[in-house]
């Protein structure tokens, strides 16, 4: 669970202890962190399919925020799946190749102060407009997915 997961949770039982909730809300409530938890140990790692199938949206993703190089990236997808997803050199070059191929990403080249070169890419307008249009496909894949297994009701152990 992470310091993120961990702070909202305490705050939901904090603001419960403090308010009058009913029962059903606040079960619901706690059994949402709990799920959350459970994900994270259950998601040690992601198939290779589906990290090739979003590996475009993710780096789209992150360049969307800022301006990054290879290795940044891959630091950035480490940290943010907390490890899950296996990124290489060399798989996440050719990505950035096929991105700039396809004018979503561009790059140039910046010198740093110990005279290393590092090639920076950043988002294009057709790569946010791109991005924008994955967006909304994953969040009715997501919805439907969500509606499929029953969100509340779902118990992420038993499918395992």
């Amino acid at each position: 669970m992470s310091l993120t997961d961990i702070r909202f949770c305490g705050f939901l039982l904090f603001f419960i202890d403090k308010h009058f909730i009913p029962f059903i809300i606040m079960h619901n409530l706690v059994m949402h962190c709990v799920n959350m938890y459970k994900v994270r140990l259950l998601m040690k790692s992601v198939s290779k399919e589906l990290v090739a199938a979003s590996s475009k949206m993710m780096i789209l993703s992150i360049l969307s925020a800022e301006e990054s190089y290879g290795y940044s990236i891959l630091q950035t997808v480490k940290v943010t799946t907390e490890g899950g997803w296996k990124w290489t050199d060399g798989m996440i070059y050719p990505v950035l190749h096929r991105l700039e191929k396809e004018k979503l990403i561009k790059s140039h080249w910046v010198e740093s102060e110990t005279g290393r070169k590092r090639k920076y890419y950043q988002i294009t307008d057709k790569g946010i407009k791109f991005l924008q249009r994955e967006m909304e496909e994953w969040q009715f894949v997501d919805a439907t997915l969500h509606k499929l297994w029953g969100v509340k009701t779902c118990n992420l152990s038993s499918l395992y």
